[in-house]
């Protein structure tokens, strides 16, 4: 087993996604902070991005990480084909290969068949149920979702979810369970989301920070 030394972590974008994106949405620091603090203890870290050459830039806030991007300014199917073959410290030596999400996963899962490579498909949801939520369960946005759902978790070294619901789901829709699938849930940024001392708490005040969307169940939270 490779030293922790000597492993890079690379990490695949969500299909699309870029670091621009991540900056305009406000999720730069956020979404960098678990790599930027795993960077020191590993030979590197390299984030592969859907931006174009906009995302260079943003890679001297990134304290080390490398940045692979689109920088030709490749239509998405020529950019993924080319990442196939593109050279690079990313690819050599003890790589591990990890998804941000599914959307998109299915790229990294195929690099790391080829090269040999073990591979963490991780997602904070999974595509199959919310489409079953908005679509239909018999949808066929919910079956290609549930198809990529199997494909990427079976074809995975490991899977990582946020929560045990989404660990059960996997068990039993796809038989894909044990010690393959862990749940990790989202960290939390505590130097900026903690709790006020308790002498300047509002009684009967609830704060949320999040889409208003049926996906984030927030009458489990009013009724709690």
């Amino acid at each position: 087993m490779a030293k922790l030394s000597q492993v890079r972590y690379v990490l695949f974008f969500t299909q699309g996604m870029s670091l621009l994106g991540w900056k305009r949405g406000g999720l730069l620091e956020r979404e960098v902070a678990l790599y930027r603090a795993l960077r020191p203890h590993l030979r590197g870290v390299t984030f592969v991005t859907y931006g174009d050459r906009r995302d260079l830039p943003l890679a001297a806030e990134l304290d080390g990480i490398e940045v692979v991007c689109n920088r030709w300014g490749l239509s998405p199917g020529l950019y993924r084909w080319r990442l196939g073959w593109l050279p690079g410290s990313w690819k050599r030596g003890q790589v591990v290969f990890k998804s941000n999400q599914l959307r998109g996963s299915d790229l990294p899962l195929e690099l790391a068949r080829r090269l040999k490579k073990p591979f963490i498909a991780r997602c904070g949801y999974l595509p199959a149920d919310q489409a079953k939520w908005s679509e239909g369960v018999e949808s066929e946005v919910a079956r290609r979702a549930m198809a990529l759902e199997r494909r990427v978790f079976a074809g995975a070294d490991r899977g990582i979810v946020t929560t045990p619901h989404m660990q059960a789901i996997l068990a039993e829709d796809y038989g894909i369970g044990g010690d393959k699938v862990r749940v990790i849930p989202n960290y939390v940024m505590t130097d900026l989301f903690r709790p006020p001392v308790p002498e300047g708490r509002p009684p009967g005040r609830l704060i949320f920070v999040g889409r208003l969307e049926r996906q984030k169940n927030l009458h489990a939270l009013i009724e709690a």
